[in-house]
Order: C-alpha cells, then structure tokens, then sequence
C-alpha cells in the first residue's frame, strides 16, 4: 500500500487515487478520482474525459476476480512490431502537444504515415503527419464525449491514391495500468 497524499486547493484525496504509486497518480487527471472524492473535478476536454473515465473504471472494478489465462503486454507488441511507439524524436514533442498520455499506433497506420513521408512529391514529415492526425482525433473527439474510443478522419497526402482516411484512436490501460492512446485502423482491434 502507497500513501500519498494527492490535494489540489485545499482539498485532500478521499479515494482509491490516494493508494496508487506515485508514478500512477502523476498520470491521473482530477477527473479520474472518483466523482464522491473532494480532489474530483470534471474535465473540459472530452478526450481528457473519456481518459478519465477508463482510468476510474480501471482502478476501481475487481479485476482480480478472473484469473488471467494469457496476457500480451504492449511493450510485447511494440517490441514484435504489431505496435510502433509514436513517443520518440520529434513525434514525442507534437504527440505531448496534443495528449499527455504515451501514443503508439498499429504498424498498419504506421505504414501510411511512411508511405506519405517517403513520397518526396509531398514534403511531409513524421511529425507533421502525427499533428495532423492527432489534430482531426481531437476535433472529431469534442462529438464524441465520454467515449474510450474516437473515430475519426484525416487528409494524408502521398500515401497512395486515396488522401482521406479514417482512423480510431483508443483510449485504454496500458502495461502499468496507467492510460495509453493506441491509433489504429477502424477495422483492427
């Protein structure tokens, strides 16, 4: 058991948050303390809400009541390549722009964001393409309160005939627990 006090004002920590590591609760909005606590408060940010919302279900339903028959950890998939870590160069700078939490994408997204920076005929960047998808993430995401899950479509130019193409961002507990955005094709899981 931790015990650490999280307060914002005057406020002190009344529930399950307070348990958690350090690390953990750095990670944590107000908006995923439970609504009762006096630390609580709602996020204006509909994706930050929706983060909030995973995170409390997460860190308060009993989990432990299935045994675990097989897992395969993120960092697993990112190290086989099912997943590309999108929080390295200069895509980490633009992805902390746009969210606070670790954004990887499958390597199906991954290719068309390499399909169009290595078409020449477009100029674009890793960095540009991630802002523009992260961009669209968050616009789409404001019709889309308290949902774990965004859709969402975006114009990438130079990755094959097409330029429009839809993507959902999920929002969901990563190897530690803590909230992590995977990008991925709406067909994929």
């Amino acid at each position: 058991m931790h015990s650490h006090t999280v307060t914002r004002s005057d406020k002190v920590c009344q529930c399950y948050v307070r348990e958690l590591s350090q690390l953990a609760q750095l990670e944590l909005h107000y908006g995923a303390h439970d609504v009762r606590c006096p630390v609580y408060r709602e996020s204006l940010d509909p994706v930050d809400r929706a983060i909030d919302e995973c995170a409390r279900k997460l860190y308060t339903e009993h989990l432990d009541l299935w045994p675990v028959i097989a897992a395969y950890s993120r960092a697993q998939a990112i190290e086989d390549g099912v997943l590309v870590d999108l929080m390295q160069d200069k895509m980490a700078e633009v992805a902390r722009q746009h969210y606070k939490h670790p954004i990887a994408c499958t390597a199906a997204v991954f290719e068309i964001m390499q399909k169009a920076v290595e078409n020449e005929r477009h100029g674009n960047d890793y960095a540009g393409v991630l802002h523009d998808m992260l961009w669209m993430s968050r616009c789409y995401g404001r019709g889309q309160m308290g949902q774990s899950t965004v859709r969402f479509r975006v114009k990438i130019t130079g990755a094959g005939r097409k330029s429009l193409y839809d993507f959902k961002l999920v929002i969901g507990p990563g190897d530690d627990a803590s909230p992590v955005i995977t990008i991925m094709l709406p067909e994929e899981d």
